[in-house]
């Protein structure tokens, strides 16, 4: 994968060799498409990395040059990731890592890619052979930890409520008015209910600290609403 190091070798090469300099002249442009793709990047222009990514994959043999087309995927994967693009970025990663499937940056790139496609098993498995190729890595073992705790809220909406009890500060089926352990069609109903007696147009009329008051409740309850219900997970830059 290293462009450069073959081209100094090529310069070595007496100019006559018919086969060298075809190769040089192929690793030339090669080299002028990672370096557009790197600039773009860095200028956060995510497109045109992403294209100019794509066009020097297309002159890769992937299986003869595996380092090369991974350190392409990692910045395709980057800019489509930059864009909001995970299952794009996902899919351009998972060719590499066939090739090189012990690459940390790699995996770390489709770990990400994978939260935000709430595949939380496939994330928390690349962390798993990243931990294991580099134990020192850091943040992963955290990493670990939070992603098996959205696995377990994912299928119990009460640790999903205790979570919310620790970073937020309230009891969602308190704040609904439901039993511990509701969901489905109870906390549905409870918050339709909930969401017209405090809404903010309902209060219009009222003395301020009241439309304050009302605002706040109506808040809590989407809040708590969303707790019970989603399991979307955000992504928060590069972790770990």
């Amino acid at each position: 994968g290293d462009v450069e190091g073959a081209l100094k070798i090529l310069g070595g090469v007496p100019a006559g060799v018919d086969k060298c300099r075809k190769l040089r002249e192929y690793l030339v442009v090669l080299r002028a498409e990672v370096e557009v793709a790197r600039s773009a990047l860095t200028e956060e222009r995510f497109a045109d990395a992403a294209e100019a990514c794509e066009r020097a994959e297309r002159s890769v043999d992937p299986e003869a040059c595996s380092g090369l087309f991974a350190s392409l995927a990692e910045t395709k994967a980057t800019a489509l990731l930059s864009r909001g693009l995970a299952r794009e970025a996902a899919n351009a990663l998972d060719p590499a890592l066939d090739l090189e499937p012990h690459s940390a940056p790699l995996l770390l790139l489709r770990s990400r890619a994978r939260r935000r496609l709430r595949n939380h098993h496939g994330a928390l498995s690349d962390l798993s052979v990243l931990q294991s190729v580099d134990p020192a890595a850091p943040g992963v073992f955290q990493a670990m930890q939070k992603i098996a705790r959205l696995i377990l809220e994912s299928k119990d909406p009460s640790i999903r409520a205790e979570s919310a009890k620790i970073r937020m500060g309230f009891d969602p089926y308190s704040v609904l008015e439901v039993d511990p352990g509701s969901e489905g069609a109870a906390v549905r109903r409870a918050y339709r209910r909930l969401a017209a007696r405090w809404h903010p147009d309902k209060w219009t009329t009222k003395k301020q600290e009241q439309r304050e008051a009302a605002a706040l409740r109506f808040e809590e309850v989407q809040k708590a609403y969303e707790v019970l219900t989603s399991d979307r997970d955000e992504d928060h830059g590069p972790w770990p």
